[in-house]
């Protein structure tokens, strides 16, 4: 379904998307099959939302890190997704970040 993509293009998880569609007065089987046959992998599309909002926060207050689960909540990502998604071992590390002081 065209809202489906929509919504995913636009940085919504599983759940919002639900949420919408549901709004509209879809059925049930069709909502869960729009949602699955939605390309990508969510907890992809989760990392990459915290890799651009919260990252050089989470590096400078690893507190931060909830602040980025919480975003996700409301963008409608499952909690286990958005827990996941901020739990990154290895950050990338962008070269305006590196303290080079002596």
């Amino acid at each position: 379904m065209a809202l489906a993509r929509s919504r995913q293009a636009a940085g919504y998880g599983p759940v919002r998307i639900r949420a919408e569609m549901a709004q509209h007065s879809l059925a049930a089987e069709v909502i869960t099959e729009a949602i699955a046959a939605l390309p990508g992998n969510w907890l992809e599309t989760a990392q990459g939302l915290v890799a651009r909002r919260y990252l050089r926060k989470i590096q400078s207050d690893p507190a931060q890190s909830r602040k980025a689960v919480d975003f996700l909540l409301r963008r409608g990502f499952e909690q286990k997704t958005a827990y996941n998604a901020v739990k990154i071992t290895e950050w990338p590390v962008e070269p305006d970040l590196i303290d080079e002081s002596p």
